[in-house]
């Protein structure tokens, strides 16, 4: 049984199935008002008394006449930035004036059976209507024209509310979106013990439990991904809470890009958590007419401890997040071929693996890391998805595999490579002249550029193409590989004036043809003879 009910008269929603009720309610404002999350409870027409009204000095009120009505200490069910609620919001958005305040109000609601896909985004789902109940909650902010949609999901079967937000700009100006969150949630107290799932490669997912104190607490990812760091899952449970016994709430953020999950007490001790995609750094444009849709967060109601907040998590992921032809069967027994081979394995080696796996039983055999690319160490050969036979690969006759692989210019032609040549200056006023030059003169000797290559670095050299290949450091070969079989078409300018030339423009002589010979504007052979004139040019005028 599971069920969304609105009161009309009270303008209050309902959710609940066998286990759990959330209600949410219309304020007098217009915005939205949390009111409970938690175990099942009968439904009624009026919940009001839940809304907690307070007056307190040094506040910000909405209504002159009522001092109780403040948004800075009300429990909402998605603050936005700007409407004097001090706390951090769930939304924020930039006008092209500057302004970042915001007035999502009310604006109507809908009830369908079964759950919503989400464009773009992984999200649980249902295979039949009656699995789920889903609540559209939306919202409009009649300055922007911006209308925000409120998604909540209950289930038949599980503890559980699926909840995302859809932002929507229906007016004529662009909107960037700062801070979005999937999930907001407003509790009454903040006797809890947060606890997180943290560690770092290769020791992933350590339990870390603290006890909730007036402040924020939070765990978020800003390495482009959620990362080995923090898992995007978070659980409140009471002290008493163990296993079996004791409230849970979790939050699980279905996303695998940045993200911060936290938890920020008042000074009244109500706790607001909040799950979503990282707002550092983050600016979302939004066009007219143009929609933003959220990440999806589960939120886990437990009354059985933390083995029943778990248990729902699994049987729900399980079959209704993952997905395919695996979904409901057994894993065939793999084996995995790095701790055997690490790197260094031929197909021979893998094939003899393999055979004694499959008398061992073993019905998968999974080839692990180093058979793409130049894959010799944990620093090379990485996203160059290129079976290792990389020579019979080559899509392009004369072409040279390295770490940067030249293109032609034409089928068949010569191979560019754009290089400067620095130059180096002893000072008038130097003291030790005579011995600076010397010094220079050993650098650019065979010998001096025999002992730079040995320890991989290049001196700007004629011919030192040919030290490449004594070169000890196999990663710095590689890299100045690409230099051999190619020509040289800049030089050196360091030793000419060029403000003494008419109309000589570095950038467009020199640089800007690089570009043109790629979209065919210019050709080679054309940018080879105005260089060859630069050159006259430039020779003819000396720094004096």
């Amino acid at each position: 049984m599971r069920k969304i009910i609105f009161h009309k008269e009270t303008k209050t929603f309902h959710l609940y199935n066998d286990k759990i009720s959330y209600i949410l309610c219309v304020l007098d404002n217009g915005h939205l008002g949390q009111l409970y999350f938690g175990k099942r409870i009968h439904d009624k027409a009026d919940f009001s008394y839940l809304v907690e009204k307070c007056g307190r000095p040094m506040t910000s009120y909405i209504y002159e006449w009522d001092r109780s009505f403040s948004l800075e200490h009300i429990r909402q069910e998605y603050p936005v930035y700007g409407t004097t609620d001090y706390r951090h919001p769930a939304i924020e958005l930039l006008q092209e004036n500057g302004s970042r305040i915001s007035e999502f109000q009310y604006d109507g609601y809908e009830i369908s059976s079964g759950k919503p896909k989400l464009s773009g985004l992984p999200a649980t789902y249902t295979e039949a209507e009656e699995e789920a109940q889903t609540l559209r909650v939306f919202l409009k902010d009649s300055l922007t024209g911006a209308q925000l949609e409120l998604l909540y999901t209950i289930f038949e079967q599980y503890s559980a509310i699926a909840r995302s937000a859809r932002l929507k700009n229906s007016g004529n100006q662009n909107l960037h979106i700062l801070n979005m969150m999937s999930l907001s949630l407003d509790l009454p107290d903040k006797d809890y013990i947060w606890m997180q799932l943290s560690g770092a490669w290769s020791r992933e997912r350590y339990v870390k439990n603290r006890v909730l104190e007036q402040g924020i607490t939070a765990i978020d990812s800003m390495r482009g991904n959620s990362s080995h760091e923090h898992n995007p899952f978070m659980v409140l449970k009471r002290e008493n809470t163990d296993e079996n016994v004791g409230e849970a709430i979790g939050v699980s953020l279905i996303y695998s890009g940045n993200f911060r999950i936290q938890a920020e007490v008042d000074t009244h001790d109500v706790t607001r958590i909040t799950a979503g995609i990282n707002p550092t750094g983050f600016d979302w444009k939004l066009e007219p007419m143009e929609s933003f849709q959220t990440p999806e967060a589960m939120l886990v109601y437990s009354d059985q401890g933390l083995n029943g907040m778990s248990q729902t998590f699994q049987k729900l992921y399980a079959k209704r997040l993952a997905r395919g032809y695996w979904r409901d069967r057994t894993r065939p027994i793999l084996n995995n071929n790095w701790e055997a081979t690490y790197f260094d394995f031929t197909e021979d080696r893998l094939v003899e693996i393999a055979g004694k796996a499959k008398e061992c039983g073993v019905e998968l055999f999974v080839l692990d890391d180093g058979w793409f690319g130049k894959r010799e160490r944990d620093n090379s050969g990485l996203g160059d998805w290129i079976v290792n036979e990389m020579e019979k690969t080559t899509p392009e006759k004369g072409f040279h595999w390295g770490l940067m692989p030249l293109p032609a210019l034409k089928e068949g032609g010569d191979r560019y490579v754009a290089s400067m040549t620095e130059q180096v200056w002893i000072p008038k006023q130097a003291k030790n002249a005579d011995d600076a030059k010397e010094f220079l003169k050993f650098i650019y000797s065979d010998k001096g550029v025999e002992i730079m290559a040995k320890y991989g670095n290049v001196v700007p050299t004629k011919g030192f193409q040919d030290k490449v290949d004594t070169m000890e450091d196999g990663y710095t070969k590689e890299f100045f590989s690409v230099y051999k079989d190619a020509k040289t078409v800049i030089g050196a300018f360091s030793g000419y004036d060029t403000n003494t030339l008419a109309n000589f423009d570095l950038k467009a002589t020199v640089f800007g043809p690089i570009d043109e010979i790629a979209t065919g504007k210019t050709t080679v052979d054309e940018w080879q003879k105005s260089l060859s004139k630069a050159w006259k040019d430039l020779a003819a005028n000396p720094l004096k």
